[in-house]
């Protein structure tokens, strides 16, 4: 996907949260492919990771597919460890010493 031409924009563009089965599997194609470190600023560039913010965001969508953009969305702005929350969640400071 990141080798092949316009791979990674074909992908963000089936992002269509009306289509909840095909949204939700490509959030998870693009957590899995943000797991390689060289493909994150790829997929910022490409849009998908302002399509991701812009699903996640919107209240109207299922929460399925709200959680699937969120865990795509933490999955390219990943730096170190820890993960970050999920976008939308509170972390309790009590549950991290």
């Amino acid at each position: 996907v990141i080798e092949s031409p316009d791979g990674l924009r074909t992908l963000s563009e089936r992002l269509d949260p009306s289509r909840e089965q095909l949204c939700t599997s490509v959030c998870q194609t693009i957590a899995n492919v943000a797991e390689a470190p060289e493909a994150r600023p790829l997929l910022a560039e490409c849009g998908a990771v302002a399509r991701l913010a812009s699903i996640h965001g919107e209240q109207a969508h299922p929460d399925i597919v709200r959680r699937s953009a969120a865990e795509a969305l933490r999955q390219c702005q990943f730096a170190h460890l820890p993960f970050q929350p999920l976008p939308g969640r509170t972390v309790d400071p009590a549950d991290h010493p």
